[in-house]
């Protein structure tokens, strides 16, 4: 019988060793408690998440391609017009200077427009309260 308990401690320590390996932090021992065997656990707490990296400088002006400022007239939903312009103010520019931006992004070579649909994703698609679209639009 000490023979059988050795080699069942030594294939659990192995065991508790490979667990280790692949944990990313913490570990798991096994000690010999009198005629037991007991699993320790060392759980080291999570890494906290990075700090945020901080925002992108501003693009820089691209050239006109020429002087000349064609004026146009753009209908918008009232509720469109005042996420335009809290938008705008948390870029720090005016409304004008913000839709000017947002159509160069658009229009810019190398843009891609993203359209994704969301609501097959459990944590968007299945709250049936939930109202709105489920999908996600833009320029990158």
């Amino acid at each position: 019988e000490p023979a059988t308990r050795l080699a069942l401690m030594e294939a659990l320590s192995q065991a508790a060793a490979e667990i280790t390996a692949a944990m990313p932090t913490g570990g798991v021992d096994v000690r010999l408690d009198g005629r037991d065997l007991d699993f320790v656990v060392d759980a080291a707490p999570p890494v906290p998440p990075a700090p945020p990296a901080p925002p992108a400088p501003p693009r820089a002006e691209e050239p006109e391609e020429d002087a000349s400022v064609a004026r146009i007239t753009l209908r918008l939903p009232e509720s469109l017009k005042t996420k335009a312009e809290d938008a705008a103010a948390a870029a720090g520019s005016s409304l004008n200077t913000w839709l000017v931006q947002a159509v160069r992004s658009a229009t810019h070579e190398g843009a891609v427009h993203v359209d994704i649909d969301l609501s097959s994703m459990p944590f968007f698609g299945s709250d049936p309260g939930r109202r709105g679209n489920r999908r996600m639009t833009g320029w990158v």
